[in-house]
């Protein structure tokens, strides 16, 4: 079985506390005197002014900790607010970029589209005009008239020179 004290507990009478003490000691204490009693509860006061002064100490000592510590996790806490926001500035500019990038790829492959385009309609045209001036040669020699036949006796007078004597031209 333990003994326990409450220190902060109501003081305990004198007489009661010598009583006690007599009957374990076998013998009587002598009483206080006034000075004695005066120097108890001067020393009582001082000591219950001093763990009070202690208890407020460990309180003051309690709330700097906890304000310290409010403060650096709300360092922290602008720390890691501003690393995400920098984080996410970077991926926005990453991802602007990508978009700026994408869309001068397509608008290069637009460009080149429409200059193939136009290159190949230029080469349709110039082969269609070399046809056309093709055609338009070919059907100016089929279709050129004949010279009039000369008449006998021109062609006689050549062939006579030539050494021919007739034309086979003018068999037909």
């Amino acid at each position: 079985m333990a003994i326990e004290f409450d220190f902060d507990g109501p003081p305990v009478p004198d007489d009661v506390v010598r009583s006690v003490a007599a009957e374990m000691s076998g013998g009587g204490l002598k009483p206080l005197t006034a000075q004695e009693v005066l120097e108890r509860q001067e020393w009582l006061a001082e000591h219950r002014a001093r763990i009070e002064l202690e208890r407020l100490n460990a309180q003051r000592r309690e709330r700097e900790a906890e304000a310290v510590a409010q403060h650096e996790r709300a360092v922290a806490a602008a720390k890691e607010r501003e690393a995400l926001q920098r984080q996410r500035a970077i991926e926005t500019d990453r991802l602007t970029r990508q978009r700026q990038m994408a869309n001068l790829q397509l608008s290069a492959a637009k460009q080149e589209a429409w200059r193939t385009n136009v290159q190949q309609q230029m080469m349709q045209e110039r082969r269609q005009q070399y046809t056309n001036s093709l055609m338009s040669k070919l059907e100016g020699a089929i279709n050129e008239p004949k010279p009039p036949p000369d008449d006998f006796a021109t062609l006689y007078r050549q062939n006579q020179r030539s050494g021919l004597y007739y034309d086979d031209d003018l068999d037909e």
